[in-house]
């Protein structure tokens, strides 16, 4: 079941400056720190998948590209969120992808798309120009079978210094490899096509089963450009781990004011309604944020629901959603707290948001409306500094 979880903001009014250190701010547990401001609708069609699996947001073109889903690649306007291109990809033949998982847009010459194991990059005219194979030695030994990413929302590609890289996820790893194995990032040299696998983990996760790697360990990449550095948070430690070579990592702390331990989680839970259930019912992380127009970090942290395994179960038969509350903690260049405000899993999305110059743009959870897809601009609070 693909489990989407939602949150709601109520946001900041961005403007364009930098928190290097908060003033004499108490931090409480819920804090207003921002507030709607307008919204932004994109306006779909036949031609359009229904739902917006990942995007990204082209600063010099104003345009956010999406994946729909479908090999469908779809460019909107920002300040009319009309599409004003779409582009699909074959499956098979020359310029055939597979089943596309997502993609990273670089610039008009440099369109980088993926499926689980080959990276495509694909020239001006939409032909595909070079091909590159991910799995490494390792895999082909069946010893470590690593996965490209398709959580490029929340997990996004970096191209840096003619490398690409790229969040993994896992796929078949067979549970005596343990902790030692897992390689969650891969570097790619776009020159020499020779690939890297990275690995990164905290101590949390030295004992982990193989269920708890598998659904807890996959590790969120966030890239800084003014200092080239890598940071990596996972979805039960409260703290993120920053790098610049993925070989030496330093630990900040950056917690929720919700809970102050790093998630427990049961090593006898190999049904995946189990899994669903238990992280629906307890914290987590989703994931942090880099606004580089304010220089400032956004963590997302999933509250708990009240929700039966039954209702679990049902909701996977019937593709449901569910919409989990959420805290939203802002941190300063510095990785200082600053204040933490909570929302309702009813309003916005945790999962799909746009880091724009005039603020954050928060997907609407309310997808009713068959033909549309509602974004709240987000601003910063002024009264809070």
């Amino acid at each position: 079941m693909n489990c989407k979880i939602i949150y709601i903001v109520s946001l900041l009014f961005l403007t364009n400056c930098t928190f290097d250190k908060p003033k004499d701010i108490q931090i409480q547990q819920s804090v207003q720190f921002l507030e709607r401001s307008d919204s932004l609708v994109f306006k779909l069609n036949d031609s359009i998948p229904s739902d917006f699996l990942s995007l990204q947001y082209v600063e010099n073109e104003d345009v956010i590209i999406v994946n729909g889903g479908r090999n469908i690649l779809t460019w909107y306007k920002m300040t009319t969120g009309k599409a004003i291109k779409t582009k699909k990809f074959n499956r098979e033949g020359p310029d055939g992808v597979g089943k596309m998982k997502d993609f990273y847009y670089h610039n008009k010459d440099s369109l980088f798309v993926f499926n689980s194991y080959v990276v495509m990059l694909i020239d001006a005219n939409d032909h595909v120009s070079k091909r590159f194979h991910v799995k490494g030695a390792q895999e082909k030994r069946g010893v470590n079978t690593a996965m490209l990413s398709s959580k490029v929302t929340l997990k996004q590609a970096v191209l840096l210094d003619d490398h690409l890289i790229i969040p993994s996820s896992e796929d078949e790893l067979p549970e005596s490899n343990g902790y030692t194995s897992r390689k969650l990032i891969t570097k790619l040299n776009l020159f020499s096509g020779i690939v890297k696998h990275y690995g990164g983990y905290s101590d949390v996760y030295r004992d982990g089963s193989r269920w708890t790697l598998e659904y807890c360990g996959n590790s969120r990449l966030t890239f800084v450009p003014s200092t080239k550095k890598f940071i990596l948070s996972y979805p039960i430690d409260k703290h993120v781990y920053f790098t610049d070579d993925f070989e030496s990592f330093e630990a900040k702390l950056s917690k929720s004011n919700y809970f102050d331990a790093n998630i427990e989680y049961k090593k006898d839970m190999m049904n995946p309604i189990q899994r669903i259930h238990y992280f629906l019912n307890n914290y987590s992380y989703e994931g942090l944020l880099y606004d580089h127009y304010r220089n400032v970090y956004y963590r997302i942290a999933l509250h708990p629901m009240n929700i039966t395994e039954k209702e679990v179960e049902k909701a996977a038969m019937t593709k449901i959603s569910f919409n989990q509350s959420f805290s939203l903690s802002l941190f300063s260049q510095d990785m200082e707290k600053i204040a933490e405000q909570t929302f309702s899993g009813e309003i916005f999305k945790s999962n799909s948001y746009i880091i724009h110059p005039k603020g954050l743009y928060i997907q609407s959870s309310n997808i009713y409306n068959a033909d549309k897809r509602t974004f709240y601009l987000m601003k910063f609070n002024d009264n809070l500094f």
